[in-house]
């Protein structure tokens, strides 16, 4: 891929007391949406004039029926709800549904500030007497998020896509985060921070880290934009950068996904099966402080000859910890891939993969069923129990 615009990046960004970059010193492989990051007040003056306009969850199913990007379905029925140019309906096409909207209508209803802004971070684009949305911006409960616009599919930068959180594992795992005040909290494989943004609210200090460089400048992106300023983002493959650091949460919702494809860093990973999620969970458990918790997303491979729940108990229970699975029904491998290859969808997203290759990849392996669990980890020292429901 050519080289991205970003050697000024690090050195000129402003940076707010509190929110970090452990590394230092970034060699960008892959073009950014985000192409600079605002100072702590121009992002609240950006989510100030958001948060004005209508543009939260509450407000926008209250406008439109919905907070979420349109599937192909409900692309002209949004279109029609959003027909007449208001700062919101801009907004909505925009940051919400990934459309064009002309130049000279924008600036009729969008502050011009905001459009100079927006266009300096990276928000926007242009294209021909339009403006283009570079990125998705997704209301979620009273946070904003900002992720890679649907556009990304299709070109060179597709496998750095970060996805935008309204899948159903982001918010599933969102939704299970255990309460209570802690002192520091670990997102891993953040993404764009979701998790981060949360944990930020419950710890004093919270590392959100990732593989992914572009996830990363998300990540930063995401906690100027919600005013987190106790959120260090790192740029590191699993554990590798984190050194001895212990947590007393750890959030994860890592590329889980076991099959033949390596086409998207954020679902998916080179080891064999499951293998991948078990040395994450293996990894987690010398990160957890006595008492701290991991909550990783997961699935797992029942294989003729071994069976899923006494493979992870073998590993796992060697750990100090306190095992709980809390696993979904399972999934039969044919279904499974016809669910994966369908997974993202958009004009432009180059194929996956071909349907038989999975099936063959599954079944050279005896894989019988896919099993979803979410692994919830708790560091204790002795007595520990391995509980499956």
């Amino acid at each position: 891929m050519p080289a991205a615009p970003f050697g000024h990046f690090l050195r000129n960004s402003q940076r707010p007391p509190g929110l970090l970059l452990r590394a230092q010193i970034i060699c960008y492989r892959c073009a950014m949406s985000i192409s600079h990051l605002p100072d702590a007040e121009d992002a609240s003056k950006i989510r100030e004039f958001l948060d004005d306009a209508g543009y939260g969850e509450a407000a926008l199913q209250k406008a439109i029926g919905r907070a979420r990007p349109p599937v192909p379905d409900d692309q002209q029925l949004m279109l029609h709800l959003t027909r007449e140019m208001t700062p919101i309906n801009a907004l909505i096409r925009l940051f919400l549904m990934g459309a064009d909207i002309p130049q000279d209508m924008a600036k009729e209803v969008l502050p011009d500030w905001f459009i100079t802004e927006s266009m300096k971070i990276g928000l926007i684009g242009q294209s021909g007497d339009d403006f283009r949305p570079r990125v998705t911006i997704l209301p979620i409960a009273d946070l904003l998020r900002a992720s890679d616009a649907y556009n990304v599919l299709g070109t060179e930068d597709a496998p750095e896509f970060v996805l935008p959180a309204s899948t159903h594992s982001a918010n599933y795992l969102r939704q299970l985060i255990l309460p209570g005040r802690r002192g520091s909290g670990l997102d891993l494989g953040c993404g764009g921070g979701l998790h981060a943004l949360v944990l930020a609210d419950q710890c004093d200090k919270v590392v959100a880290s990732d593989i992914s460089e572009r996830a990363i400048i998300y990540c930063r992106f995401n906690a100027l934009l919600n005013g987190k300023q106790n959120i260090e983002c790192v740029v590191s493959d699993g554990f590798s950068e984190l050194a001895d650091d212990r947590f007393d949460i750890i959030i994860s919702n890592p590329p889980f996904v076991p099959g033949p494809s390596e086409a998207f860093t954020y679902r998916d990973n080179k080891m064999e099966l499951d293998e991948f999620c078990m040395q994450l969970a293996t990894e987690a458990a010398s990160h957890l402080n006595d008492g701290g918790v991991l909550q990783m997303l997961s699935e797992w491979a029942q294989t003729d000859d071994k069976a899923w729940r006494q493979r992870m108990e073998a590993r796992l229970s060697e750990l100090g910890c306190d095992v709980w699975l809390l696993h979904s029904p399972p999934v039969h491998p044919e279904s499974y891939v016809a669910r994966r290859l369908a997974d993202i969808s958009g004009s432009g997203v180059p194929q996956l993969g071909r349907y038989d290759e999975w099936v063959r990849y599954f079944s050279e392996r005896k894989v019988a069923e896919i099993h979803p669990a979410m692994v919830l980890l708790r560091k204790r020292g002795e007595n520990n129990w391995f509980h499956d429901r």
